[in-house]
């Protein structure tokens, strides 16, 4: 999974960085870091942020073209619920950080 794969899968299921670090369990410095290529996490990280975007529907395309898409879903249902405890809704328009 490359940092721009993991922003747009974000972007897919309406996750901020706080949405994914707490479906993942981690810091949301962690993936901060990640995603504007900060820090390259050890490849278990990368695991379990890539587990996280899996579990809430995202498929990783690592073929001749790497991206990412919602798996068995239209492009317009491709907006997923917030994790568990996240308080508040991103709306559309809502900037991906």
């Amino acid at each position: 999974m490359t940092p721009p794969q993991c922003r747009a899968a974000r972007g897919l299921l309406n996750w901020n960085q706080d949405d994914l670090a707490r479906a993942a369990r981690l810091s949301v410095v962690t993936v901060r870091n990640f995603e504007n290529d900060k820090s390259v996490p050890q490849r278990a990280t990368l695991d379990v942020i890539q587990r996280a975007l899996e579990g809430a529907g995202v498929e990783f395309t690592n073929g001749g073209k790497p991206g990412v898409r919602m798996r068995g879903a239209s492009p317009a249902a491709s907006a997923a619920s917030k994790p568990a405890g996240s308080e508040k809704a991103a709306g559309v328009g809502t900037k991906v950080r």
